[in-house]
């Protein structure tokens, strides 16, 4: 089921870390989650780069792959671990 951009749309920046927190924590909402893991997947592709031809027929399968790659950190919480990494290392 398609997400609306009700689903998507954000609060204050104290909501707004909340739900980025359970997120990064394995939870939070469907839509939410869809649209963090589409950007990372779009961002592991071009961090991994592209150095053929891209056309729908190659780039739709790597996207895909990506994606669940992207799920499988989400699930797993390691993504809360590696923000909590940062957080001590800045502070």
């Amino acid at each position: 089921e398609p997400a609306r951009i009700e689903d998507l749309r954000g609060g204050d920046a104290h909501q707004n870390a909340e739900a980025a927190r359970e997120v990064l924590s394995g939870g939070g909402e469907r839509a939410v989650r869809d649209a963090v893991c589409l950007n990372a997947a779009a961002g592991v592709l071009a961090w991994e780069g592209l150095d053929e031809a891209v056309d729908a027929d190659s780039y739709a399968p790597r996207l895909g792959e990506a994606v669940e790659r992207a799920r499988r950190v989400l699930d797993s919480g390691d993504g809360a671990a590696l923000v909590e990494d940062w957080a001590a290392l800045s502070a």
